[in-house]
This record gives C-alpha cells, structure tokens and sequence, in this order.
C-alpha cells in the first residue's frame, strides 16, 4: 500500500513539474523572437518582377476579412522598368464578399487611393515602408526624402524569407515570400505576432502577416514551405485566415 503511493505521489509530482515547466517556458517566449530579421541577401528587382498572390494573411484596415477574395499584390517602379530611385507603386487588389465580386484596389489608375514603396536605407532593400505620400505624387530622386515625408500612417514592409537567396548561383527569382509589418513584438499563441498592444484601429492596421506565391494556386509543397518557415521565425499562425484565389479573375488587375 505504502509503495503505492509512493508512485502515485512521484507521478503527481512529474506531472506538476511538467506543467511547471511548460509555463516557465512559455513564460520565457521572447517578441520579436532573438535574431528575428528580414530577408537577406535581397534582390528587390527579382521580388517586383511580377505580381505576387496572397495565400494567407492577417486582415488589416484596407483587407477586413470580407475582402479576403482574389488578394494581389504589384509594385511597379516610379521611375520606369529596373530603376528604384523613386520608389515603386504599390498596387494592392482584392475582391469584397466573393470572388471575382466588387474590386477594389490602391491604384490610382484605377480609381483607387495609391500607396508607394521606398526603401529608406538601401543597404537594406527587404526593409520598405508603405503608405500613403503628400508631396510631389511620389515622384521625387531621393528615397529618403520619399520616406521622410510619408505620412505617419506609413507601415513597415519586411520581406522576412523567401524560397531562395540571390547569392545561389542557380538563382532565378523567388516563387515565395514572407511579409510582415516589421518585427514581430507581442506574444500571441505559441509565437508573437505584429500590432500595437493598444489594441483598436492601431493595432489592426500595424498587424500586418502575409503568404504571397508567385503562383495563384501553388502545390501542397509551397505552402507547406511557407508554414514551416514562418513557424521556425516564431511568427504565430493562428492569426493568419485564407484568402480564396480559385477562379479568379485579373484581367483588369493593376
């Protein structure tokens, strides 16, 4: 009897030192998890040449989730093809409620707000900020003076990971990345994620989280990449939803 509970006590105390020890390490998550960073090498010319679909993402102020329908992402540069002295276009697109629905957009060619792109430190092409510009339409020589007269309302974009580095030899361009609006900062699940801690409209729009594949429908393969990747970053996934691409059309995409 006496032996017995003995290991009825020893188990008891395993399991309390288990679940002890699974808070502490819990409790010992760090955001933005150490050595957190963007994208590097990175070619910024290779990431723009051509549109990007988005898989998965956070919604955000100008993608709530009823908009989560046929997401695309362009960058077109200022300046003209190869040349990102003035920054790019940032033409995001998505369809409201289903798919092929109402398009909206930030291209202001097509009737929308437009958003710009500068890299405010060259020597660090996966770190951009996006938003809205206020001067001379964007147009200017200098990315930094770009940046500088950004509204506050400009967010980091940070090219996190790719599926391949421009110092490969073999290198041919990406087939997939991982954006995030800078470092990743507040526990959130099993990992951190972007935001304000404030909560509200601030937190929604600095939340930023996204899957993009240079193919609409990519194989099981990539998108298991992408989740393996994100998952070693120590980006939560949770917070990330589906967007649809099956059947969508962009034809009149910017």
């Amino acid at each position: 009897m006496a032996r017995t509970g003995f290991y009825v006590w020893v188990t008891v105390l395993i399991a309390l030192a288990h679940s002890t020890i699974g808070r502490e390490l819990l409790d010992q998550t760090t955001c933005p998890p150490p050595g957190f960073d963007s994208a590097k090498p990175f070619d910024l010319l290779s990431y723009i040449d051509g549109p990007w679909y988005v898989q998965k993402q956070v919604p955000t102020t100008y993608t709530p989730e009823n908009f989560l329908y046929c997401v695309r992402a362009n960058y077109i540069p200022i300046a003209g093809a190869g040349d990102l002295s003035k920054g790019v276009y940032v033409n995001n697109y998505s369809n409201k409620d289903l798919v092929n629905g109402l398009a909206v957009t930030t291209s202001k060619a097509k009737g929308g707000f437009q958003l710009y792109g500068t890299v405010p430190n060259a020597a660090i092409p996966s770190q951009l900020q996006v938003g809205p510009y206020f001067g001379d339409n964007g147009v200017t020589t200098a990315v930094s003076t770009v940046s500088a007269k950004m509204s506050d309302t400009a967010a980091n974009y940070w090219v996190v990971a790719t599926d391949a580095s421009p110092s490969d030899p073999n290198f041919s361009g990406y087939g997939w990345a991982i954006i995030t609006t800078g470092p990743p900062t507040i526990k959130s699940g099993d990992g951190c994620r972007t935001g304000s801690p404030d909560g509200g409209l601030a937190d929604v729009a600095q939340r930023g989280f996204w899957w993009f594949t240079r193919q609409q429908t990519p194989p099981a393969d990539v998108l298991l990449a992408l989740r393996a990747k994100s998952l070693e970053l120590g980006l939560d996934l949770g917070v990330l939803q589906d967007v649809q691409q099956v059947g969508c059309d962009y034809t009149d995409a910017p």
